[in-house]
This record gives structure tokens, sequence and C-alpha cells, in this order.
């Protein structure tokens, strides 16, 4: 593999994210046009062709399994250039990134480096404990509801002093209680919860000079994966980190922003020519994953959003079968027109194996395994952790 091939295989509205190094890039991606691609393409050429030293790229995901695909994918291009194995930079996502500052700067947050991480149910057990001390009914006020307050606080950097001014109501005016004796309990444990990781790094990085131009000048250039899906904490990790040497490229489509019940804010893509000066724009809009008919339904629905930023699918493939949409009475009609189609296909020869259901909640499971039940069909229920919480019914 020569240096050429960075660039082989790849339209021209890819070559061009790709090739432009310098300066601040928003890359809006639809829906498989290839991102991945472009962004660990994008780090090849930065190494290889504009010899940037490795240890000054920083890229950013949002989950561990994006962030190690990505990481395997620049190893293989970087090797197939013949270049050292040693040569790759820091991939992860914002809160791995957080823990690697935090480590290296703890006493600068009152912590010791090996501080501890907890989870979800550590901290609601601290939070329960906090709570009883104080006579409340954790049946009236649970300690998840308090944890995410907790959470949507820190996401936001609002600071315990500050909670009471920001959330208010009968929950906020208890939690803006809980939260300074939980963060105080967290610090002298030497622990962390997983909010900390970016909350406490931001809070260094802007309240440090020094701190932040030593990491400002260690990641001269930046690069955020599915930037639409950003909020407040993630947005000013970026531009602190961006701010000195304005190499940063975020990569993401505000069509396919679903995130705001976790505090994404789809604003921060959508402004981001107005954070930073002489922004290049790459639209990648052709799709190379889906039919013309699955494309064009796409546009159709998502062209309502009068407040997106203007740009349209389109796709080479084939124009592949209709889409067919079926607008059933209740959760028990809607099964069994689920079934019915299920049957048609296995007397068509398809193979139950071969046969998946999606569906968007958990709770719409329940009337399709009950009339796959009472039909003999086995399936198998496949339940899924990733981040919109779907699970697959698949059919065996």
């Amino acid at each position: 593999m020569n240096a050429d091939s960075i660039l082989e295989g790849l339209n021209p509205e890819q070559k061009k994210a790709v090739m432009c190094t310098d300066g601040p890039l928003l890359v809006f991606a639809g829906a498989g046009s290839g991102k991945t691609k472009v962004i660990t393409n994008r780090i090849a050429y930065l190494i290889t062709q504009k010899s940037v030293n490795p240890n000054s790229i920083l890229a950013v995901t949002f989950t561990k399994k994006a962030a190690g695909e990505m990481q395997e994918r620049v190893t293989s291009i970087l090797q197939g250039l013949k270049v050292g194995k040693g040569n790759v930079p820091l991939i992860g996502t914002f809160h791995s990134i957080g823990a690697i500052m935090l480590r290296q700067n703890a006493t600068l947050v009152g912590l010791n480096s090996n501080f501890s991480i907890y989870d979800s149910n550590d901290s609601e057990n601290m939070i329960k404990e906090l709570l009883l001390e104080r006579d409340i009914d954790i049946k009236q006020i649970k300690p998840s509801a308090v944890s995410y307050f907790i959470s949507s606080a820190k996401n936001d950097m609002v600071s315990p002093e500050q909670f009471s001014f920001h959330y208010g109501g009968f929950v906020g005016d208890m939690v803006s209680e809980i939260y300074p004796a939980y963060q105080k309990q967290l610090q002298s444990q030497n622990a962390v919860d997983f909010g900390d990781l970016l909350y406490l790094t931001v809070k260094m990085l802007d309240e440090n000079q020094k701190v932040k131009e030593k990491y400002q000048d260690k990641y001269q250039y930046l690069l955020i994966d599915e930037y639409q899906d950003t909020n407040t904490v993630q947005y000013k990790f970026a531009k602190l980190l961006s701010e000195k040497h304005h190499n940063i490229c975020v990569v993401g489509d505000d069509d396919q922003g679903i995130y705001a019940w976790r505090g994404a804010n789809i604003k921060n893509i959508q402004s981001f020519e107005n954070d930073f000066e002489n922004v290049t724009v790459v639209k990648l809009e052709q799709n190379y994953r889906s039919t013309k008919n699955v494309i064009r339904a796409a546009v159709n629905v998502i062209q309502q959003n009068n407040s997106r930023v203007d740009k349209v699918l389109w796709t080479d493939n084939t124009e592949g079968e209709k889409i067919s949409i079926y607008q059933a009475l209740d959760q028990e009609d809607e099964a069994e027109y689920v079934l019915s189609n299920v049957r048609l296909l296995q007397q068509k020869g398809v193979q139950f194996k071969n046969v998946a259901i999606l569906y968007r909640t958990n709770y719409q499971s329940r009337a399709i395994e009950e009339a796959f039940l009472k039909s003999g069909i086995p399936y198998k229920l496949v339940g899924g952790l990733d981040s919109m919480n779907e699970k697959k019914l698949r059919i065996s």
C-alpha cells in the first residue's frame, strides 16, 4: 500500500474532508456515507502526508466499540504504509480521555491518581445512604432520580453550589442539598463518578492555564465523531482543547441527532461555523448502504424539519423493494400482522433464522412474544445494550 492509496476509492467530497488538514473542519456525514473511512484515512493522511506527529492527534468517539474499531482501522492503514506500530494517535471516548487527564493531574481536583471510578450502582447506593441519613423517604425520592439530576447537572457544568439556581421544584430542592454532600463524600473516598470524568476535567482545564496549554500543545489536531450528540460539558471540552491551534475536525449529522433526552444539544453542530472562523464545510451526501427507495423515504421524512442544515442524501444503489406501511389497530393487531408476514416468508422458503424483528422500546416485545408463543414458532430474544436501548427478536 502506497501513500496514494489513502485517497483511493474516495469520492470527491470524502477526499476533500481527508485532505483539509488545517483549521476548523465541519463534516456533515449522512447515514451510510462512509464517515468512519473518512476519519481514519484523514488521520493516516495527517501522519504520512503532513508529517504530523501521531502523538499530536486526538480522536474522540462516544463508545468503546467505536473507538476500538477506529483504532484497528487506523493501525491497519498505517501498517500498510509501513509506519511503525508505535506511531498511532490516541483514540478514545470522551470519558476515557477525561480519565487519563484526571489521573495525570489528580491533585489539582483534590484526588490521588489512583482514584476509583464509581458506576451507577455505587453512586445510587451512596445517594441512598445520604437520603436515609436525612430521613428522606427513598420511595418518594428515589436514589436513581437524584442520580439523574446530579448527572444532568455535571453534563451542564453546574456545580453543587450553583445547582439551586438552575433546577427548581420539590425534587430539585432536595437534590440541591444532596449534591454537595454527595460530591464531598466522593472526594473523601478518593473517588469520582462517571460524570466527574468530564466535569472535573473541563473544570480543571478552565481554571488552570498551564494545564490547558499543555494539552492544547500536546493535541494540536482534534477529531470528534458524532458531534451532533455532544452535550455542554463535551462541547466545552472540545472548545478548550482547540482554541489555540483551531485544528478541530467534527463529524456528524444533525439529521441523526436523537439524544436530547440525555443532554445532547443539536445546536453544537448547527452553530459550529459561529464558534470558529474560516470553517471549511464538507457534506457527505452519497449513501453506500441503502437502496434508492429507502433513501427517498428517509429524505422525504427528514425534510419536514425546517431547522435542519440543508443537504440531500442520495445513492447509486438499486431501487430495491418498495417500503410497505401497516397501521395497526393496537399492539395485538400489530403482532398478528408481524406473525402473518413471518409465515408468508416461511412459505416462500425463507428460514426462520434469517428473519429479524426490530422494535423501538422494550415493552413492545411482549405482544410480539405472546403471538409467537401461541403460534408455536420458535424465537430468540436478543437483548441490546446499545445507546438506543433496542432489542432484536430473532426467529430461530
